[in-house]
């Protein structure tokens, strides 16, 4: 307990779970998508709002594909190991998500 007060600890996930959900949001956007980001920063939870369930679960499983193991139905947890490049990597993965959700969902 010491150490995660001497780090910041709930401040720093706080912080990483903003920057995460912020760039997850704007990936989202970016493709014709609404990502909905809720509960605390350090451990969000993520829906796709306005879809299906199975096109919710379609770019889930693009991320997995990808790398970013995200779950389409529990709350995420950050860690302190998490880097700004474990942050762009998993924007980049998630925009590359929704990139082939979209394509899995049009009929062309």
């Amino acid at each position: 307990m010491r150490e995660l007060e001497q780090l910041d600890a709930a401040a720093r996930l706080r912080t990483v779970g903003e920057k995460l959900n912020a760039g997850l949001v704007q990936a989202a956007a970016a493709n014709g998508f609404e990502l909905i980001a809720s509960g605390a920063p350090a451990m969000p939870y993520y829906r796709l709002a306005n879809v299906d369930r199975e096109t919710h679960f379609a770019w889930i499983d693009e991320c997995v594909q990808r790398g970013v193991f995200l779950l389409g139905y529990h709350n995420h947890f950050l860690s302190l190991a998490h880097t700004d490049a474990d942050l762009a990597q998993t924007w980049e993965a998630a925009d590359a998500a929704f990139k082939a959700t979209s394509r899995r969902a049009s009929p062309n």
